[in-house]
């Protein structure tokens, strides 16, 4: 059928979200990354060809306490190819646990985004 599968999609988020949260704190390693993924959800719009050039934008555009939200454009072929939504929970991976987001990490990412365009909440 010439176009990727859906379930690629999945991976060209996972690696915008890597990309964002190493480029943002600075991090080392993927293995830095302290949230887990909760929840995903995509709008297909136009189909990604095998062999296209993808450009994933994002942006956090909710921060909770233990919680946030990345929205995302996936671009291909000078088109939008789909839009999407994740949520990512805070995670301690040494207790198996999840953990709030800290105030340091919250402000960060607040100071990364465009003032106004994340909403805040407890």
């Amino acid at each position: 059928m010439r176009h990727v599968n859906n379930a690629v999609y999945l991976s060209y988020l996972e690696v915008a979200r890597a990309a964002y949260w190493q480029r943002v704190f600075g991090l080392e390693s993927y293995d830095q990354v302290d949230f887990i993924l909760a929840r995903t959800e995509i709008d297909f719009v136009a189909p990604v060809f095998v062999g296209d050039a993808c450009e994933v934008w994002l942006r956090v555009n909710a921060i909770g306490r233990k919680s946030f939200r990345f929205a995302y454009e996936v671009h291909a072929g000078g088109r939008l190819a789909a839009r999407a939504e994740s949520v990512q929970v805070m995670y301690d991976y040494a207790t198996d646990t999840t953990k709030p987001m800290t105030e340091a990490q919250r402000a960060v990412i607040l100071a990364f985004e465009e003032p106004g365009a994340v909403a805040t909440g407890s």
